[in-house]
């Protein structure tokens, strides 16, 4: 037992980096993608702000409020994190458009949503992400690749926050919605159609946290010098 509490000094630091965004309704995550979209149409709705990826981060939790609508006249009204039914459509499925950021499939529509990049990303994309089917949203973990586009919602299982796992080479969230229309059902086909767009709350507002891996603060490796004096002395004593 002695052995095991002086050892216990040895143990690795992880920091966290906090901070809160407010995502409009009409933030579209593709403006991001190069060379794909030059109608006005699927190039419309404003470039999200960016958040840094800190250097050697492991991963990122959500905590998401607020709610968003695929058009100010929609009967089915706003929607919150999570997403639902709108504009006649129960369901997302939005194609890479050609370019080099995911599509996307989940039963609900006007999800908040977010993609890793690193540079702009030109085609092609990585593969689309699935979330139909059951519990696929509320899984604990998550693991996208970079130019990946994945399902945030509020970011809790219910009774739990999910954790994000940010990939390696990763410099910026982006965050925002996969919205389309296909000239038939919303939130099918390339994306675009955010124009109107719109919110109560003025979107949602996103507390964030990345966990950093760190490494051994000044403090801990020098307990760790003394548990192994100790521990010398200590078979010594035993000699």
């Amino acid at each position: 037992m002695r052995v095991l509490t002086v050892c216990s000094v040895l143990c690795f630091v992880c920091r966290a980096y906090a901070g809160t965004i407010v995502v409009g309704p009409q933030w579209n995550p593709y403006k991001f993608s190069v060379g794909v979209f030059t109608d006005a149409t699927h190039n419309d709705g404003v470039a999200p702000t960016p958040v840094a990826v800190p250097v050697s981060a492991v991963s990122v939790t959500f905590a998401a409020t607020g709610d968003v609508t695929c058009s100010a006249g929609d009967p089915a009204g706003p929607v919150g994190p999570d997403g639902g039914p709108g504009c006649g459509s129960f369901t997302t499925d939005v194609t890479s458009g050609g370019g080099g950021i995911a599509g996307i499939k989940a039963p609900a529509g006007m999800f908040l949503a977010g993609v890793f990049l690193n540079s702009d990303p030109s085609a092609p994309a990585p593969p689309d992400l699935d979330y139909s089917a059951p519990g696929a949203m509320t899984a604990p973990t998550f693991s996208p690749l970079l130019n990946q586009l994945f399902f945030i919602g509020d970011g809790s299982t219910g009774s739990s926050q999910q954790v994000f796992f940010v990939p390696a080479t990763a410099t910026r969230l982006i965050l925002g919605y996969a919205d389309a229309f296909d000239g038939t059902t919303a939130f099918h086909g390339s994306p675009g159609f955010y124009f109107d767009n719109a919110s109560t709350t003025g979107g949602m507002t996103v507390d964030y946290t990345f966990a950093v891996a760190g490494v051994p603060e000044p403090g801990t490796a020098a307990g760790f010098v003394v548990a192994i004096a100790v521990l010398y002395g200590m078979r010594r004593r035993r000699r």
